[in-house]
């Protein structure tokens, strides 16, 4: 990991070299003095920016990590996605894992709401799945409408070729 300042020239000013694989997902802290970056190996070390130290290493990845996100809402905590399908969440300070849920898909980035609980978008969520549940019940009785009338159609039709009154 490498840290450019345009100013002073093309040499970077900062440098990290810890680990031997690939980069896969970096994500700069909001204290603005450190980051986490996360490899091919499943491997993800915090880094002090200021010092070019790292400052320690978050454990239990079993694949390549595909993303990192620190939730804006509540500062330490940090979530990564693996090829191991697991969604991982940690305490930055301590770097112990919080919590682990399994997803069936195969996951490429993980997101934090800004602030969950909100009554407003509860409230707007309400609107909206009530909006759906209107339209798929309009549907599905437009469905059943034509149904019954192209089978009334058809057994008229059938009526009519048997010859029968």
């Amino acid at each position: 990991v490498r840290l450019y300042d345009i100013k002073s020239g093309r040499r970077p000013v900062w440098s990290v070299n810890h680990c031997e694989n690939a980069i896969r997902a970096l994500v700069a802290l909001s204290d603005g003095n450190s980051l986490i970056f996360g490899d091919g190996a499943g491997e993800s070390f915090h880094v002090d920016i200021r010092t070019s130290r790292v400052i320690g290493k978050f454990k239990g990845v079993g694949g390549a990590i595909t993303s990192l996100r620190e939730d804006p809402s509540r500062e330490g905590l940090v979530a990564s996605t693996s090829l191991d399908r697991f969604v991982r969440v940690y305490d930055i300070k301590s770097r112990r894992m919080v919590n682990k849920v399994y997803a069936k898909q195969r996951l490429s980035d993980c997101l934090f709401l800004a602030n969950p609980e909100a009554q407003e978008d509860k409230e707007e969520d309400e609107e909206v799945w009530e909006q759906l549940e209107k339209k798929e019940k309009s549907g599905k009785s437009e469905k059943r409408e034509k149904r019954e009338k192209n089978s009334k159609q058809s057994r008229k039709r059938k009526h009519v070729d048997s010859g029968e009154p």
